[in-house]
């Protein structure tokens, strides 16, 4: 693993290739994903996400549920 810089910041490379493959709905959620958060960096990310109910509901440093994604406002759990 390597940490890199780039214009958007720091990053983390992994130290081999990794291949995934992913079926049309995970595509979706993805490209929606990228659509939602392209124009942000970490810290704009990070404070949109900590706006979210899930995160202010949720103790701190435990998992949160996947049961909140119908509240978020970037949903997309109805693809």
């Amino acid at each position: 693993m390597e940490i890199c810089e780039d214009e958007y910041g720091n990053y983390i490379k992994p130290a081999s290739e990794i291949t995934f493959t992913f079926n049309d709905k995970e595509m979706k959620i993805l490209d929606l994903v990228n659509q939602k958060f392209k124009h942000m960096n970490s810290k704009d990310t990070s404070n949109f996400s900590h706006k979210e109910k899930c995160w202010i509901e949720t103790p701190h440093k435990h998992p949160i549920s996947y049961l909140y994604s119908e509240f978020m406002e970037a949903n997309i759990s109805r693809l």
